[in-house]
């Protein structure tokens, strides 16, 4: 569930169960909705009995002149700077 102080939004994606192995989904429609891919690291901490996950940005890479630019090289720079993707 979204964190009301961060948008001002609240919204349910549902309910998921802990597996044997203690993993859990997060639900593709909130992988989404948060820009969220394989490899995210989260820091977990607990309120009562709440679990809070909130998402780690991704390292940043430093390239070198010599270096091939992808299309992610400017992922970080925001849409407003460059456009978006193609």
């Amino acid at each position: 569930m979204k964190r009301p102080e961060d948008d001002g939004d609240s919204e349910s994606y549902g309910t998921v169960r802990i597996d044997g192995r203690g993993r859990l989904t997060i639900p593709e429609t909130l992988r989404d909705d948060l820009a969220l891919e394989a490899g995210t690291t989260f820091d977990v901490s607990r309120s009562g009995s709440e679990i809070h996950l909130v998402a780690r940005p991704p390292d940043l890479q430093t390239l070198t002149r010599d270096e091939e630019w992808t299309g992610d090289a400017f992922r970080d720079a925001g849409a407003a700077t460059f456009g978006e993707p193609e």
